[in-house]
């Protein structure tokens, strides 16, 4: 076990208490508070502590908790010995009160500095505050979030509220209720010689700003003088806004007007922030410096698999997870400890989907029943033996400096408030190395003082949402421009302040600044009813009977039980909507009828033997187990699959289990998810009948996975096995298409020794499979039209097999290559359309009088028109970064040099026939707010090369979104080795910099801009450019050469 250990955990980081005492200027280096009990604790941690407590006791007289902040007292006097004399000087030249003498004034000074802080010292810091902020918001500056999330998951009743409970030293609640759904607090972690989990309420941004700025003034002061306390101006760190007038020498407007930037001052609660700091800021200014306080958001998950189906809807990348479990289930029976395992094996599943590298804790509780360390390491060993690769892979282990190390936190949550258990604060301690040590650095993440400065604003509405209309408004009011807007949301809500969701239309017009909120309405409807009925439902029941018991034993709610469920906390009808769509976009719901609506994860138990409808004709299996298989996927499939039920037959729905009918076929559908698979039954009374339905339901469901891919779990692996005549034959599907298309009448599955007939499999392929099944669903429609307003104009021109060609095709940007017979067709077309004018016309003219006028006509991207209703996807394989002021017939000439030699041409992403051309609306819903995320971002990062056509007329990296294709292609390791040169060399000497791009559109050229800045600014950003022309100019004429 210790070699397995050892092996398995030399490339995690690791909590180690040795650590502490190794290296004090460590981030794990936090000393345990004072009052706690040393047992437990490593020698080298005894010992500080006892160094710590010989110090205290002589300076000024003050008890060990007070001073356990100061440090050494010769590093303190060194380290403030600029403020030190500057308050001296102060206070020497101060008059003495009336009456008194400087032997009085002496005594009552040193009296007042024993019972508290000075308050000369504390005006000083706290007079400042606003000056500070004033500063740093006038350059626009950006200062490190230092905010994290803190989510704890596991079974129901494992003790995962009564954990929180003891990290903030709250005492151990018997009583303490189960969880609904997720609950959320507060708590702020002090860095410094101490540890100090402190629970608190919501804390405002300006409260956090003004202690970083008071902390980072004092932190310059120390290593460059008191001149370097004041707040610096515009620094590497400043928002690109402030820099835009430098760059282009309009210096008249480099500053701000201060009206603007009062206005947004005066609305933050700066003088309540400086009067709350009173007390705290000692601590700011006194503390050995080793680091920021860091607030931690706890998120508290509901254990019941009935919330399975929306946790990963709050599951984040920047977030550190404790998954918790009860140590005395794992010593119980085998059923017991199985039952435990593959909890726990489900949430790290979970998490390696959704927060794939955000650092993992196990954490055992009721160690109370469980004392002895030999059962600890007999629980550590059964972990390691049922879950080795999970471990390796995502947990942080718990290290001892004398004993072997544990695969959890062993530790008792009812000591909690009398004599904390030791381990706790090695949790502690674990936590905060794992969260500093996070290589996606979000605490670090650079985020405008402004962007939090209009947080605070938002949250002081002490309101749950608000619409984007109210947004808007808020944020011209404090001069943010509209360009960052979106992406403020999008960061904000990546790290889980509040919620703003991009599609469908609906959802994208409210902001939920309270995400509790969401959660406690949906917990209204999906709850555990064994646990968590509460009085108002039992009246419901009364007043309501039959809709109570269709929502209680059949998962079926309607308009008006919701509106009743809904009516405290939600009156206003624009608020129940939202829950409504909200629940139908996350497919936690689905209309199943006129204002009623099926709710999967409240469908009640059955036996599936007892449902079925006489013997399957044939079965096929989705087996997951090259990843796993979630509940809630199915629970989402059964969601999709309702929606496309023939409207003549009912469904029978259990939790695990589904009768269903499509187009007049009848099947059953089932979860094994002890074996991670589904298991679909094929019935039908005649041969012919078999034919139809094998492959018709095989597609659908398959393709209704695909969608639930996409839609919520991209890294979701599976195959799909088929079964022959015999049932206990069965195939992979993939082996018997390859053995289909090489012609064979018998092949050998891989890892097996028996030969199979190809006939067998016949049914599953053997339909026209030139049509495939409609299977879109209408809220999935109803989602793309959102995304891409363009097809809400145009649906009338599109089938049911359009519309899932249309979603397949816009999902995923990958696929948006243009063949090189439709690219000459449209340079056919431009010639046809300009005749002798052909020569003279840009891109910039065939795009507005040849591509636009045919997606009007036709509804779809110019390079998808004649393949729609075929195949039209291509994937992407060469990026094309070009102008489009460039004549059309140069752009041609130099892709035809670029292939001369290509017999076979590959597919290309040009943005101009790749994105719809419709109204400037259109344009920018398929760029998007996110530079990141956008569509040609997908398609350049799936490519195979990059390829730079060059033109006469403009210099490509003045272009504001050709300067960002650069910078991406370098990212993505295209240069040199994967880049096509081409087109006339005419700009090769040129010297301009990165901060004189344009843009067609304003608003891009400053979300570019600050997009650059963010990648380095001109001090890296020009000398890749400088070094790519230098690449570039090797190539002259149009002749193009791959490198």
């Amino acid at each position: 076990m210790k070699n397995r250990f050892n092996s398995g955990s030399k490339e995690k980081k690791t909590s180690s208490a040795s650590s502490a005492a190794r290296n004090p200027e460590s981030p794990g280096d936090l000393l345990a508070d004072p009052s706690k009990s040393n047992e437990g604790l490593p020698q080298a941690r005894k010992k500080k502590k006892e160094k710590k407590a010989d110090f205290s006791s002589s300076l000024f007289g003050a008890d060990e908790k007070d001073l356990s902040l100061f440090g050494e007292a010769k590093d303190f006097e060194e380290e403030h010995s600029p403020l030190l004399e500057e308050l001296g000087a102060a206070s020497s030249e101060a008059p003495l009160p009336p009456g008194s003498t400087e032997k009085e004034t002496s005594e009552t000074s040193k009296m007042e500095a024993d019972a508290d802080a000075s308050p000369i010292e504390v005006s000083f810091y706290a007079g400042r505050a606003k000056s500070a902020l004033q500063d740093a918001l006038a350059a626009d500056a950006n200062l490190p979030w230092r905010r994290g999330r803190l989510v704890l998951l596991g079974q129901g009743r494992a003790g995962k509220s009564s954990t929180v409970r003891s990290l903030v030293g709250k005492p151990f609640d018997d009583a303490q209720a189960s969880t609904i759904g997720v609950e959320t607090a507060s708590c702020e972690i002090q860095r410094g010689d101490a540890v100090g989990w402190l629970m608190k309420g919501a804390t405002s941004e300006t409260e956090s700003l003004v202690k970083q700025l008071l902390a980072d003034a004092k932190d310059a002061a120390r290593k460059y003088g008191p001149e370097a306390a004041a707040p610096a101006g515009p620094s590497s760190s400043s928002s690109p806004v402030a820099e835009v007038g430098a760059a282009e020498d309009h210096s008249s407007h480099a500053a701000r007007t201060p009206a603007p930037q009062d206005n947004l001052l005066n609305k933050l609660p700066v003088e309540e922030v400086a009067q709350k700091l009173d007390q705290e800021l000692p601590m700011i200014m006194f503390r050995k410096s080793v680091g920021q306080p860091v607030t931690f958001s706890t998120w508290d998950f509901g254990g019941q698999s009935v919330f399975h189906n929306l946790h990963h809807l709050f599951l984040s990348r920047c977030s550190v997870y404790l998954v918790v479990f009860k140590m005395p289930h794992l010593l119980r029976s085998d059923e017991s400890c199985d039952r435990a395992i593959a909890m726990l094996r489900y949430w790290l599943n979970s998490l390696a989907m959704h927060a794939r590298g955000a650092p993992v804790l196990l954490v055992g509780t009721h160690k109370d029943d469980v004392p002895q360390s030999g059962d600890h390491r007999k629980i550590s060993k059964i972990l390691w033996d049922k879950l080795e690769n999970r471990l390796v892979e995502q947990v942080h282990p718990f290290t001892q400096e004398e004993d072997e190390g544990l695969w959890y936190f062993p530790i008792d949550n009812t000591r909690s408030g009398r004599g904390e258990d030791p381990v706790v604060q090695e949790l502690q301690h674990a936590i905060e190395s794992a969260a500093h040590e996070d290589t996606a650095n979000y605490l670090e993440k650079p985020i405008p003082i402004r962007w939090r400065g209009v947080l605070d604003v938002l949250l002081a509405k002490h309101e749950s949402i608000i619409t984007m209309e109210e947004l808007r408004s808020i944020a011209k009011a404090e001069a943010l421009p509209g360009w960052q807007l979106l992406p403020m949301l999008e960061v904000f809500h990546e790290l889980g302040v509040l919620f703003h969701f991009q599609s469908p239309l609906e959802l994208r017009e409210i902001v939920i600044l309270q995400p509790q909120w969401l959660v406690s309405g949906i917990c209204q409807v999906i709850f555990d009813w064994t646990l968590h009925e509460q009085e108002h439902h039992k009246q419901i029941k009364i007043e309501m009977k039959s809709a109570y018991d269709a929502w209680r034993y059949k998962g079926v709610v309607s308009k008006r039980l919701l509106d009743r469920l809904w009516e405290h906390g939600y009156e206003q009808p624009a608020h129940k909507s939202f829950l409504l769509r909200f629940m139908e976009q996350v497919a936690l719901t689905c209309e199943v009828g006129p204002d009623t609506f099926l709710v999967p994860s409240l469908l009640p138990q059955g036996d599936s033997a007892g449902s079925k409808s006489g013997v399957p004709h044939r079965h096929f299996w989705l087996d997951f187990a090259p990843s796993f298989l979630p509940d809630n996927l199915f629970k989402r499939l059964i969601c999709y699959a309702v929606q496309k039920c023939s409207s003549q037959a009912e469904p029978v729905l259990h939790e695990s289990f589904a009768l269903l009918t499509f187009e007049g076929h009848d099947f059953g559908i089932e979860a094994h998810l002890d074996h991670d698979l589904i298991k679909v039954d094929i019935f039908s009374a005649a041969e012919a009948g078999l034919l139809a339905a094998a492959w018709l339901i095989l597609h659908s469901v398959i393709n209704l996975v695909e969608h639930l891919r996409l839609d919520f779990m991209k890294d979701l692996k599976y195959d799909v096995w088929l079964s022959g005549i015999d049932k206990s034959t069965r195939a992979k599907k993939a082996e018997v298409e390859q053995a289909r298309a090489r012609g064979l009448a018998k092949f050998r599955p891989r890892g097996t020794t028996r030969l199979l007939r190809t006939e067998e499999f016949d049914p599953f392929f053997s339909a026209d499979m030139t049509q495939p099944p409609t299977v879109l669903v209408d809220s999935q429609w109803r989602q793309l039209k959102s995304a891409w307003p363009f097809l809400a104009r145009h649906e009338h021109q599109f089938g049911p097999s359009e519309r899932t060609a249309l979603y397949k095709y816009l999902r995923d940007p990958a696929q948006w290559g243009i063949s090189w017979s439709a690219l000459e067709s449209i340079e056919q077309d431009a010639k046809k359309q300009f005749g002798s004018d052909y020569i003279s016309k840009s891109m910039w003219h065939v795009v507005q009088q040849v591509v636009k006028p045919s997606c009007a006509e036709h509804g779809v991207v110019t390079g998808v028109v004649t393949r729609v209703n075929a195949q039209p996807r291509l994937p992407v394989q060469d990026f094309i970064t070009h102008c489009w002021r460039e004549p059309f017939h140069e752009f041609m000439d130099s892709l035809r040099h670029a292939y001369d030699v290509r017999v076979v041409k590959p597919h290309l992403f040009i943005c101009a026939f790749s994105l719809f051309q419709g109204v400037p609306e259109d344009i920018q819903e398929a760029l998007g707010q996110s530079i990141s995320q956008a569509p040609f971002v997908k398609a350049l990062a799936a490519a195979e090369r990059y390829v730079v056509v060059r033109n006469r007329m403009e210099d490509l990296y003045t272009r504001a979104w050709c300067l960002v294709e650069y910078i991406y292609a370098k990212k993505f390791g295209f240069y040199k080795d994967k880049v096509l040169v081409t087109g006339p060399n005419e700009f090769s000497e040129s010297t301009t910099t990165c901060t004189q791009i344009r843009a067609s559109d304003e608003e891009d050229r400053l979300k570019i801009f600050k997009f650059i800045m963010d990648e380095g600014g001109p001090a890296v950003i020009d000398p890749q450019i400088h070094e790519f022309r230098a690449f570039d100019a090797r190539f002259g004429g149009l002749r193009s050469h791959p490198v």
